[in-house]
């Protein structure tokens, strides 16, 4: 196949494939590949900090979903995972801030397992 440099979905693609597969490297990879290519692609910046959660890399994937959160403020779901990375880092006010983000975006995010792992821990009580 060949890939065109300067798009990203091809890679983001294969990426997707590679972590179904549980390569979780090689998807990281073709994930920064897709960002280089495109640095405002969104789900590059949001899969790579998902993979980096998965391969316990909590100061990766703080910056990768950092950076989606900053292309799309409004997507709950970045700042849910964007907590669990701040949690793994050790952020624990950022990761409180961030999961009362989330909820505050889609109410429906408080239906999931915290990635809090004991959201009261932070002071964040369910309803």
């Amino acid at each position: 196949i060949g890939l065109n440099s300067k798009n990203p979905n091809p890679h983001n693609g294969l990426g997707v494939i590679a972590e179904e597969e549980g390569q979780l490297e090689k998807a990281l990879g073709l994930y920064r590949r897709a960002m280089a290519a495109d640095p405002s692609y969104l789900d590059a910046h949001y899969n790579a900090g998902v993979v980096s959660l998965k391969l316990k890399r909590p100061a990766d994937a703080v910056r990768y979903l950092g950076e989606a959160r900053a292309l799309r403020p409004d997507f709950g779901l970045i700042h849910f995972y964007l907590t669990e990375a701040l949690v793994a880092a050790g952020k624990l006010g950022q990761a409180r801030e961030s999961y009362a983000k989330a909820i505050a975006l889609d109410p429906e995010l408080r239906l999931l397992a915290s990635p809090l792992s004991g959201a009261a821990s932070l002071g964040v009580k369910k309803d």
